[in-house]
């Protein structure tokens, strides 16, 4: 655990907690993802690999590391979604949306302010 001042960090899930200004987070996950295109052998834990990237990215830049840990056993589990040809649009709609909701966050923005955001859009459709 990293000390903070309190105003700095955030807690979220289960008392995990994440503090932007100083750039860490904490994140409970043991899978190891293999990025496509990458070795077995270059297996990362996924809050190393998504803790690699130098900068706020856009949201395209974390769908290759998302979907890698959607489609573990240990991950996600979601292979079966991925590969059915009646369920795959939806996977990728899942995976576009947790890159942007992960790089919104990296970015700074609020967890309550984004499930308000998605609330309120949710609302306005279903009306």
């Amino acid at each position: 655990f990293r000390c903070a001042y309190k105003e700095d960090t955030v807690t979220y899930a289960d008392g995990l907690s994440y503090n932007l200004k100083e750039g860490w987070y904490e994140f409970r996950c043991a899978c190891k993802v293999t990025p496509s295109g990458s070795s077995t052998d270059n297996a990362t834990p996924l809050p190393e690999l998504l803790g690699s990237f130098d900068s706020v990215e856009q949201p395209e830049a974390y769908e290759e590391v998302i979907r890698s840990y959607l489609l573990k056993s240990d991950g996600g589990d979601l292979f079966d979604v991925a590969v059915d040809s009646k369920t795959k649009g939806y996977f990728d709609t899942l995976v576009k949306s947790v890159s942007t909701m992960y790089a919104r966050m990296v970015a700074g923005d609020g967890m309550l302010k984004i499930l308000k955001e998605m609330s309120t859009k949710q609302a306005l459709s279903s009306s």
